[in-house]
């Protein structure tokens, strides 16, 4: 397995890395506070202005920047490079967006309430929403193991929509 550093060799994973401190301070009800760089540079042994830097894109992340944040946050630095569930706000933001777009084009294609009909009736769609929660809410699983599993739970889904927008062009 990759180093920390390794990792953060990758735009994108600092990206991903940024986003997920930036979750932990808006859970702690910290993010857009005034001080907010001064008090994580005091508590991580930072530079104000560096933390202030990395946090606005001047500055890449590095490892150390990392696990220090990551003890000030009281979570592993880990973490922060592979996500948990149980905080990954922005995963669940992020499904309940695209299940919504998703609704909505079957609405589109197969008028109102396609989707339920092609799930087989509303308590199909509750409990796949239900599975996501479930999933979502295991601390135990990594952001990829969640994105995984909610994968196979959309794989039968697509597949059912499929058929039936396929059934619903040759009826016309």
């Amino acid at each position: 397995m990759e180093t920390l550093s390794e990792f953060l060799k990758n735009e994108e994973n600092q990206t991903l890395v940024l986003a997920r401190i930036v979750s932990h301070l808006r859970d702690r009800g910290e993010s857009g506070r005034r001080g907010l760089f001064a008090k994580i540079g005091k508590a991580a042994g930072l530079s104000p202005a560096y933390v202030g830097q990395v946090f606005s894109r001047k500055r890449p992340l590095t490892d150390t920047f990392v696990e220090k944040v990551a003890l000030y946050l009281g979570v592993r630095a880990e973490e922060l490079r592979r996500g948990k569930t149980g905080n990954n706000v922005e995963i669940l933001e992020a499904i309940t967006h695209e299940a919504s777009r998703f609704s909505g084009m079957a609405d589109q294609v197969l008028g109102a309430g396609g989707l339920e009909r092609a799930l087989g009736g509303k308590a199909s769609l509750e409990e796949f929403r239900e599975n996501c929660k479930n999933i979502l809410s295991d601390s135990d699983l990594t952001t990829d193991e969640a994105v995984a599993q909610i994968q196979a739970l959309l794989e039968p889904i697509i597949l059912s929509m499929g058929k039936a927008i396929k059934d619903a062009i040759s009826e016309e």
